[in-house]
């Protein structure tokens, strides 16, 4: 078994997190979409705070700007537990530090410290964003008017856009009205969030208001729609004909509304998460519409002949990924949890496809071995899977001292050919696949931080690659020869010891079928 250590290729991964005991007046306010700037010290941090509410996806960017500062940015919640933290996001082509859309675990207090990795000093620019972290549209409305009707009314409507207080003004009269308004010199989005504050007043039959997202033309668009029944609503608008893709739907968040909120869609790739006063109220995934479009606002009246609306719309802010050569930023950490938790979040961060599902969980399963070796137990027989993420929560006893682990196989087609995923005892961890009685090097690393029995092991694999997650941190990367296969827990014995491995909430999320 010695030889499976040996082909590995070391990759030693470290992360010192700077962190002191404070007191939260001693920070600064920090609000989404305005930046901040400070100045960092060998000797000291900065700190900021921010309330933010339980599902709510926010980004965090500090950059140099002067000096050899190094940032480094760690968030903490009111009882100083460290959520989450970043370093160099995109090392060595950037030394700044990023936390693309990570979704708050609760409603809370929350404090960014700011600090210089290895004593280096100097001036930073840290910025808050809404979903993703690039700032890509800011439309306050103050200017001239520039919003204009896509003809979406019918000719025998009232359907106006003016711009009046600094606010876009929408008001339409009609039974069954629909009017929506664009910017024609915006540019077009993909992957985006946008968020636009929403001031509405209507007639006894109520209000429907909404934003189109991806819009191609007036014939194509997504729409999403809240009105003042405390229902929601997402179609595809296709040649004329509105196709459902989810009908009107009670949320909690929606209720009682006065017509004063904020509305947020966030749109990666397939997957659409929609936000009321940044409260999370849908989720769904659609693949008709993938190319980059505008986006619009709505208004639309009830049943009735005399039904009438007026919104005012203000602060559009459209966010949209970092990206290094084109492609999106791998995230250095990601959400450890239950598997609908982490699913939710690595979809956002475009590591996994919106379009799959959860068509596996095990709650709990074993294995024992005494030999050196690889001992496997499949799960779900029969079962076969090529694009998937593959997670467990794993734990091992061992009657003695010595090298040995447990981990996940997938890709197996026979006893000799599959792909292992591993943890042992001395924090070593790392993938390799097997083919014949070769195991081939592949992601290994050593951090002895790494202690204790039990870790979260996510292995995500994307058409010729895998991707491997330690109790959320990034592990590295692999390319693999793509197959489909099956899956299964494994004893991982460099030794022969008797070791025993327990895996909890064992889940497959897949999205080939």
């Amino acid at each position: 078994m010695e030889h499976l250590k040996s082909v590995f290729s070391v990759v030693v991964l470290g992360s010192l997190l700077l962190f002191s005991k404070f007191h939260a007046q001693d920070a600064n306010q920090l609000l989404v979409g305005s930046p901040v700037s400070g100045q960092i010290t060998a000797s000291n941090t900065e700190l900021w705070i921010f309330n933010a509410v339980e599902g709510e996806v926010l980004s965090f960017s500090a950059r140099n700007v002067s000096g050899n500062l190094d940032p480094q940015i760690t968030i903490t919640n009111s009882r100083g537990d460290v959520i989450i933290e970043n370093d160099d996001y995109d090392y060595p082509e950037s030394q700044n530090a990023l936390l693309e859309a990570i979704t708050i675990p609760r409603t809370d207090t929350y404090t960014v410290t700011v600090s210089g990795v290895g004593g280096s000093s100097g001036e930073y620019a840290l910025t808050m964003l809404n979903g993703f972290s690039q700032t890509a549209w800011d439309d306050n409305f103050n200017g001239d008017l520039v919003w204009q009707d896509v003809n979406e009314a019918p000719t025998d409507s009232a359907f106006t856009v003016a711009a009046d207080s600094g606010q876009l003004v929408l008001a339409i009269i009609g039974a069954e009205t629909r009017g929506v308004a664009v910017n024609p010199n915006q540019d077009e989005f993909v992957d985006f969030y946008a968020t636009v504050k929403v001031n509405v007043s209507s007639g006894p039959d109520g209000w429907t208001v909404g934003m189109t997202l991806r819009q191609q033309d007036p014939e194509h668009y997504y729409l999403l729609n809240v009105r003042s029944r405390g229902e929601w609503r997402f179609i595809r608008h296709e040649n004329g004909t509105d196709i459902t893709i989810r009908d009107w739907t009670v949320h909690p968040a929606l209720a009682n509304s006065t017509g004063s909120f904020s509305l947020g869609a966030m749109v990666s790739e397939a997957g659409f998460d929609f936000f009321y006063n940044n409260v999370l109220f849908g989720r769904l995934s659609d693949t008709a519409l993938l190319d980059a479009g505008n986006i619009g606002l709505s208004i639309q009246t009830g049943s009735s002949l005399s039904s009438q609306i007026t919104a005012a719309f203000d602060d559009l802010l459209v966010s949209v990924p970092t990206l290094s050569e084109g492609e999106r930023i791998i995230p250095l950490r990601i959400t450890v949890g239950q598997p609908a938790v982490v699913t939710r979040d690595i979809q956002r961060q475009a590591l996994i496809s919106a379009t799959g599902q959860l068509s596996l969980t095990v709650p709990e399963s074993f294995v024992e071995s005494s030999r050196p070796g690889v001992e496997r137990v499949p799960l779900a027989r029969g079962a076969v899977y090529g694009n998937m993420a593959l997670g467990t929560t794993v734990s091992w006893e061992a009657v003695s001292d010595g090298q040995t682990g447990c981990g996940l196989i997938l890709q197996a087609q026979d006893d000799t050919n599959y792909t292992l995923a591993f943890i042992d005892r001395t924090g070593a961890y790392g993938v390799s696949q097997r083919q014949g009685d070769t195991f081939h090097a592949g992601i290994f690393a050593e951090n002895p931080a790494l202690t204790g029995t039990q870790h979260a092991l996510v292995v995500i694999v994307r058409a010729d690659q895998i991707l491997y997650y330690v109790d959320g941190f990034y592990g590295g990367s692999m390319t693999i020869d793509a197959a489909a296969g099956a899956i299964g827990n494994a004893v991982v014995n460099f030794e022969p010891i008797r070791t025993s491995c327990s895996f909890r909430d064992t889940w497959v999320w897949n999205w080939d079928n």
